[in-house]
């Protein structure tokens, strides 16, 4: 009867694990993992649009930057090239007020030229016309010595200034082919 007793127990324990329900496993959904999830996702994609736009803001910013650089240098370049101008410019200038002062001394050694030689013409001429003066009233005989000194004194005076005049004319001469 052991064996009776023995082969219906496991006979009832298959016939239970027969009837038995299943259990099917079941995933247990918890909502704050799923929101943590879209709000990591959330924050990912956050995190890379922010990545992004940095990116595209530095990128901007160099843009900018080199951009600056090359105004910054063309703005140097103009200047030295005003600068340059403006030397070169201050150099022509120099040079013409330069060769507008040697015209003028030249022209005025000529003026003075000119006129020293005007001036030994006329001195000329008053020595001819005190000689002639003299030869006249030698020739009438009504000079006294004293007015025969005088003249004499006068025709000398003359002479010497005739002879000033002539240096400052060699001087002036000499200064006008110097300054051609």
């Amino acid at each position: 009867m052991k064996i009776k007793l023995i082969t219906t127990a496991l006979l009832l324990i298959a016939l239970q694990n027969n009837y038995a329900q299943q259990v099917e496993p079941v995933i247990v959904i918890d909502s704050v993992q799923i929101k943590n999830k879209a709000m990591q996702n959330a924050k990912a994609e956050e995190e890379m649009r922010l990545k992004t736009e940095l990116n595209n803001q530095k990128a901007q910013l160099k843009a900018l930057e080199k951009s600056d650089d090359n105004a910054k240098r063309e703005q140097r370049k103009l200047k030295n090239e005003q600068d340059d101008v403006r030397d070169r410019q201050r150099k022509i200038d120099k040079a013409q007020n330069k060769a507008e002062r040697k015209r003028d001394n030249i022209e005025s050694a000529q003026n003075k030229v000119a006129k020293l030689t005007n001036k030994l013409a006329d001195a000329n001429s008053d020595l001819i016309k005190i000689q002639e003066k003299f030869a006249k009233k030698k020739l009438r005989g009504n000079l006294s010595p004293i007015e025969i000194s005088k003249f004499e004194v006068k025709i000398t005076k003359q002479q010497l200034k005739i002879k000033e005049i002539e240096t400052d004319i060699l001087r002036a001469q000499q200064k006008f082919d110097k300054l051609q």
